[in-house]
């Protein structure tokens, strides 16, 4: 699906990824330093431009672009993908951020994916699975209130309720007022 507007935050910006993003997100996706917890990627820009099209084209499936707002660089990629709007749920990931993108970036990212799908489409129920050896992520979502429900494989499965998002704010207000 493709966004209406960009997501704004103070730092950062998330709009719908296009085909000339492909040579960005293969450069995220195929870097070694970045892509340890990943799913294998297929290094052909042709390919990732099908991709990117297929994703515009489905309804249950945001693919999109991290900027930062001061430089207007690229600066990673993140997800909102099969979605149930029947039972309000969704999964998010696709979640890769360059080392060179502001140290906000995580945090800010992650509370523009939660405002959009809890209060702009209405869901009520984030999922998302993060490889166990993953540690930095894991802690991370622990952090501000996701809960581990299960493992499945070598991958452990949270979940982040919409009720939730109060205690998510107050993590990000202390991180971002430091």
């Amino acid at each position: 699906m493709i966004l209406q507007d960009p997501l704004n935050g103070k730092h950062i910006s998330i709009r719908t990824a296009r085909e000339g993003d492909a040579e960005f997100i293969l450069k995220l996706r195929l870097n070694p330093e970045l892509n340890r917890f990943l799913n294998k990627t297929d290094s052909s820009i042709k390919k990732q431009k099908e991709w990117i099209r297929q994703k515009q084209l489905a309804d249950d499936d945001y693919h999109m672009i991290i900027e930062d707002q001061r430089s207007g660089k690229r600066v990673g990629t993140v997800a909102i993908y099969n979605i149930n709007y029947r039972k309000k749920v969704f999964e998010w990931g696709r979640w890769v951020i360059s080392k060179k993108a502001p140290l906000v970036t995580a945090l800010e990212s992650a509370k523009l994916i939660y405002d959009f799908a809890f209060k702009k489409i209405g869901l009520k129920k984030a999922v998302f699975g993060v490889q166990e050896k993953n540690e930095t992520v894991i802690d991370f979502h622990k952090g501000y209130g996701a809960k581990a429900v299960r493992r499945e494989g070598s991958a452990i499965w949270f979940e982040f309720l919409k009720r939730d998002l109060p205690k998510f704010m107050l993590v990000y207000k202390k991180i971002l007022h430091r």
